[in-house]
C-alpha cells in the first residue's frame, strides 16, 4: 500500500517560487561539503579534575583572579600534584563584579602581557602546563573559552607552550573556587622587624637552585650566629637568605656586580621576599630571639653589591635592603666563597671502567606498544637489586608488535633521537627528575631503612644484546660508553615477568611514567638532596609549598 506526502500551504509556495526562479534548468546538486581538516596537538587531554581558588587581593585593579587547574589526576590531602599526572594552570583574570557571585564568567580568555592582570585574560606569568615528571612549561600562546549551561562548565583551550609543543585541554562539569574574602591580605601574618638590623656575617653558603637562558638561581644564606658541632646555628642572632639570579658559570663563580632588587628574574637581579600562608619565600631576613622567637623582614626593595676575586674566589659583598615595612637590613661578608651544588657537565658518576654486578637481580618488563610512533614495539625493563646494589635499566624498540612473542632476539645500538627505531635502544637521558632510556644505577643505604639513587651511568652508546630463550626466559649483555668516556658493562640471565601494558585500554599517545626518578640535587651531582649544606637554626625548618596551594611560585624562566 503506497503513502501520500503532503506538503503544506507555504511550503507548497516556496517550491512553486523555486520553479518560477530557475525555470525548466536541470541543476545537478552540490557535492557534500568537504569537512575541515583535523588539527593534531602534541599534547591532547580530557580533563576530568577541577581545582580552583578565588582571590580578590592578586591583581593589579581589582580584578577577579580564578587560580584554575585542570588535570587528569586530583591533588593528594596535602594539596600536593601526582608525579604521574597531567595539570594545565591557567591563572584567570575577570571583572570584579565576579567576586560578588564567585562564579567565573563565560567568555573567552586570552593569554596575558607580563605583570599584567587585564580582565578577561589568564595571566602569563604563572599559567603553565606540568607533564609527568616535569617541572612545569610556561606558555607563550593561548586561548581559553569557558561557556556555562546551568551549574555545568565547558573550558576549551588551545595552548602553545615555551618548547613549542602545541596543546589541547577540555573539560565539562562542575566547578566550586574556594573563596576567603581578603585571601593573604595586606596585613603581615607574621612577627615583622621593628627595629634596623645590620650585621657582619661570620659565615655564607651559595647553593644553586636551578638555571635557565644562561642564567642561574643561587640561595645565599648569611649569619652572624656561631655554629654547633653539627652545623646547625645558635642564636641569639641574624640570618639573611637572598635569591639571586647570576650569569651561569660552571664552576660556581660570582659574577661582580650590583644586584637590584625586582621582579624580573633576569641576571643581576635579586628577588623580593613575601610571606605566603606561612611560607618564607624569596629574600627575607630572620633575627632570632632564641630557637622558636624570631622576627622576619620581607625585603622590597634595595641592591646586593659582590666585589672582590674571582680568581681566587674571594669576595666581599654588602646587603642594603628595606623591608616592606620600610624597616633596614644590611649585611656584611667577605671571605671565601662559591656555589655549591652547580650541576657537572656530564651525568655519570663513575670515575673509570665499571662491570655491573647484576646477577641474580629480579627482572621485569613492559611492553608499550608503538609508543615512539616509529613502528616496533617498545619495552621498558628493569633489572633491580632487591636492596642495596646495581641496576640496569632498559628502553628498547623492537622489531614488531607482537607482545605474546616477548622481546626478540638481537643486537640493540643507541638511537640518534629521542625517538628509537626498530633495533634501538633510547640513550640515557635526564628528564627534569627522572632517569630516562638506558641507565646504571646503584642503590646506597640512607641508614634510615631506605636506599637512593648514590651512583649512575647513561648509555649514550655501545650494543645491547638481547637472546630470547623461550619461556620468557633471557640473556642480556651490554656494553656502553657513559657520557665521561666510561664503559660500563655486565651480563644477565634469567625470567623476565612482563606485561602487556596496553591490554589495560593504554593510549600510545598518552605519557608513559619513567622507571627511576631521583632527587633534584642528585640528578647530576650523584649525591642525596640531605647531603646538600645550607644554615639551618635547630630544629630544622622543612617546609614545603605544594604546586596547588602556593600561587607566588613561579617556575623558572
Amino acid at each position: 500500500m503506497k503513502t501520500k506526502t503532503y506538503l503544506s500551504a507555504s511550503a507548497t509556495l516556496l517550491a512553486l517560487a523555486a520553479f518560477v526562479m530557475v525555470g525548466c534548468e536541470t541543476t545537478t546538486p552540490d557535492p557534500d561539503p568537504v569537512p575541515p581538516p583535523s588539527v593534531e596537538y602534541d599534547h591532547e587531554l580530557t580533563a576530568t579534575v577541577f581545582t580552583g581558588e578565588l582571590y580578590d587581593d592578586m591583581a593589579n585593579n581589582g580584578e577577579a583572579n580564578f587560580y584554575t587547574f585542570l588535570s587528569d589526576r586530583p591533588f593528594d590531602s596535602d594539596g600536593y600534584a601526582d608525579i604521574a599526572g597531567t595539570y594545565y594552570l591557567f591563572d584567570i583574570y575577570a571583572p570584579a563584579s565576579a567576586l560578588e557571585t564567585e562564579a567565573l564568567p563565560a567568555g573567552t580568555y586570552k593569554l596575558g602581557e607580563p605583570d599584567a592582570t587585564e580582565e578577561m585574560t589568564f595571566g602569563i606569568d604563572y599559567s603553565c602546563v606540568y607533564l609527568p615528571g616535569e617541572e612545569g612549561r610556561y606558555l607563550t600562546d593561548g586561548t581559553l573559552v569557558v561557556t556555562v549551561e546551568g551549574d555545568t562548565y565547558t573550558f576549551d583551550a588551545v595552548l602553545t607552550d615555551e618548547t613549542g609543543a602545541t596543546h589541547h585541554v577540555t573539560y565539562t562539569g562542575p566547578t566550586e573556587y574556594s573563596y576567603s574574602p581578603g585571601g593573604g591580605g595586606d596585613e603581615p601574618t607574621y612577627n615583622a622587624i621593628s627595629e634596623p638590623v645590620d650585621i657582619e656575617a661570620s659565615l655564607a653558603v651559595a647553593t644553586y637552585a636551578s638555571d635557565a637562558n644562561d642564567v642561574m638561581t643561587v640561595t645565599f644564606q648569611f649569619t652572624d650566629m656561631d655554629v654547633d658541632d653539627e652545623g646547625y646555628v645558635i642564636p641569639p642572632g641574624a640570618m639573611f637568605t637572598v635569591e639571586a639570579y647570576l650569569p651561569y658559570n660552571e664552576d660556581g663563580k660570582l659574577a661582580l656586580g650590583t644586584y637590584e632588587v625586582n621582579n624580573t628574574y633576569d641576571e643581576y637581579s635579586v628577588s623580593p621576599g613575601y610571606d605566603f600562608y606561612g611560607y618564607t619565600l624569596g629574600s627575607y631576613a630572620v633575627k632570632y630571639t632564641d630557637a622558636t622567637t624570631y622576627e622576619v623582614g620581607y625585603v622590597s626593595a634595595g641592591s646586593m653589591s659582590i666585589t672582590g676575586s674571582r680568581e681566587f674566589d674571594l669576595y666581599t659583598i654588602k646587603c642594603d635592603f628595606t623591608t616592606i615595612e620600610g624597616v633596614s637590613i644590611k649585611c656584611r661578608f667577605e671571605g671565601n666563597l662559591t656555589v655549591s651544588g652547580m650541576p657537572l657537565p656530564y651525568y655519570s658518576t663513575l670515575t673509570g671502567d665499571y662491570t655491573l654486578n647484576i646477577s641474580g637481580n629480579t627482572g621485569t618488563g613492559s611492553y608499550y606498544g608503538d609508543y615512539y610512533h616509529t613502528g616496533g614495539g617498545n619495552w621498558m625493563i628493569d633489572l633491580a637489586p632487591s636492596g642495596t646494589g646495581d641496576g640496569l635499566q632498559i628502553d628498547l624498540v623492537a622489531e614488531g608488535l607482537d607482545f605474546s612473542a616477548g622481546i626478540p632476539t638481537g643486537t640493540y645500538t643507541a638511537a640518534s633521537s629521542y625517538d628509537p627505531n626498530p633495533g634501538e635502544y633510547a640513550a640515557g637521558y635526564m628528564d627534569e627528575y627522572y632517569l630516562t632510556g638506558v641507565w646504571y644505577y646503584g642503590y646506597a643505604d640512607d641508614g634510615a631503612g631506605d636506599v637512593y639513587i648514590s651512583n649512575m651511568a647513561p648509555a649514550t652508546s655501545g650494543d645491547l644484546n638481547i637472546t630470547n630463550n623461550g619461556n620468557d626466559s633471557y640473556t642480556i649483555s651490554f656494553e656502553f660508553l657513559d657520557d665521561n668516556g666510561n664503559t660500563w658493562d655486565g651480563t644477565w640471565e634469567g625470567t623476565l615477568a612482563l606485561t602487556d601494558v596496553t591490554a589495560g585500554g593504554y593510549s600510545a599517545s598518552s605519557v608513559r611514567p619513567a622507571a627511576k626518578a631521583v632527587a633534584k640535587d642528585v640528578q647530576k651531582a650523584g649525591i642525596k638532596a640531605a647531603d646538600v649544606s645550607k644554615i639551618q637554626v635547630r630544629p630544622a625548618d622543612k617546609t614545603t609549598a605544594s604546586v596547588s596551594k602556593v600561587k607566588k611560585i613561579r617556575l623558572t624562566r
